[in-house]
């Protein structure tokens, strides 16, 4: 269907035709609907094929947002085809209550709708190996701003209520004021001390302290490191794997930390792949938590649609969904992480500091949707081929412990369960 002339830019519909979807559906109506009927779900497989073909729309929505970009320049999303992602994460509560032969026609439904808005695109070519795996599988957001300049301070800035900034008033001149005191506390802290016989050493303000470092006691400032938030220790917790291998799981804290504790240094991320997430579970954790306050909805939407697709499909090894089209063997359970960060990149990491994005409105089939579009650069493409190095040696074990890749919407667990037969 990719190379089908009848389909290309310029032959289902025009660039300036509006509605897109109306103009295409009246010029190849019929040639979509063919080759969409190749799409083949069993009557006969219950709800076992139910699940196998609704993965299989999670999967293809994924390579329609995530591929549509072109190689060498900075990936884009289109608004339209998002919301061939974005809706489909409703597609199981539904299909649970409907008829067999209903489900079957809102698959169909659903499956012909996504191809269709594709075409009305232009049919922008679908470039997996070169664009939606060739991103990183450990996105990472950049290095986090001062408070002030994070995405809540920034919304209070825009629009906060009178009450808003009177309390951020406050609390600006209650840290000058404490600020000040800290400084005058310095400037006194310098008089020397005697020690005394009883082995403790006197310091301003008869404050009587053990020279023995067994029983010493550490003052912590509040604006000491050793006062900073730290890494507790963690235990694995089973089942809870997200687009990972087994014992690549989320992390509970079996501890807390006491203040006075010295933290290691958390690691910088940086491009080349030194200090990233090196487990698909720590890389979930810091989108999600990047997206929850993400001032675009649509954005936020997606990545629940990704997070839920690669918590039940992730473990998917290379090769599940090869097909006729060019880099489909090449698709793996990163897929979905892997746009989440293309997502991200795009539409801004909002809550670390950058700027929203915005969607593409632009029919990306078309070559005048790339005429001055933004090029990358030979330096972050050498960039990538560094991160690409790195991760392809956590990616080596990555599917070692599930060869049996079960392809059911069961959180991965090896179960089709049919809600008609419970």
């Amino acid at each position: 269907m990719q190379k089908d002339p009848r389909l290309a830019a310029g032959q289902a519909m025009q660039k300036d035709d509006f509605p897109r979807l109306g103009a295409a559906l009246a010029n190849r109506g019929d040639l979509i609907r063919a080759w969409c009927e190749e799409w083949v779900i069993d009557v006969d497989g219950g709800w076992q094929e139910v699940c196998e073909k609704l993965e299989e729309i999670f999967w293809i929505a994924t390579v329609l947002v995530g591929a549509s970009s072109r190689p060498g320049y900075k990936p884009k999303m289109d608004f339209f085809l998002m919301h061939t992602l974005t809706s489909a994460i409703f597609l199981p509560g539904i299909l649970e209550v409907l008829s067999p032969s209903s489900r079957i026609a809102l698959l169909h439904s659903h499956f012909r709708v996504m191809v269709a808005y594709w075409v009305s695109r232009g049919r922008p070519h679908l470039y997996i190996e070169e664009v939606l795996m060739a991103s990183t599988a450990y996105p990472a957001p950049p290095q986090a701003v001062p408070y002030d300049q994070g995405a809540i301070q920034r919304g209070i800035q825009r629009g906060g209520t009178e009450e808003v900034a009177m309390k951020e008033e406050a609390l600006k001149k209650q840290e000058e004021e404490e600020e000040q005191q800290q400084q005058d506390s310095a400037e006194h802290g310098n008089a020397t001390s005697e020690p005394k016989s009883d082995g403790s050493i006197e310091h301003d303000g008869n404050r009587p302290r053990s020279t023995s470092n067994a029983d010493s006691v550490v003052e912590v400032s509040l604006d000491s490191p050793a006062h900073e938030k730290q890494e507790p220790d963690f235990v694995e917790t089973p089942d809870s794997t997200i687009n990972g291998a087994e014992g690549d799981a989320l992390k509970t804290p079996t501890r807390a930390m006491s203040p006075v504790e010295e933290p290691a240094p958390a690691p910088k991320p940086d491009r080349k792949g030194k200090g990233r997430a090196t487990t698909s579970a720590a890389t979930w954790s810091a989108i999600v938590a990047s997206v929850v306050d993400h001032t675009d909805e649509h954005t936020t939407k997606m990545i629940r649609s990704l997070a839920f697709a690669a918590q039940h499909f992730g473990m998917a090894p290379p090769g599940v969904f090869g097909s006729s089209l060019p880099g489909s063997t090449s698709l793996d359970g990163s897929v979905f992480v892997r746009l989440a960060g293309m997502c991200l990149d795009c539409m801004g990491w909002e809550h670390e500091g950058q700027q929203a994005g915005s969607w593409d409105r632009e029919v990306l089939g078309f070559d005048e949707a790339w005429k001055d579009a933004e090029t990358r650069s030979n330096e972050s493409s050498q960039e990538d081929m560094h991160v690409r190095q790195a991760e392809k040696r956590n990616e080596a074990s990555l599917f070692r412990a599930r060869t049996d890749y079960p392809r059911k919407l069961d959180k991965g667990k090896g179960r089709a369960v049919d809600p008609d037969q419970q």
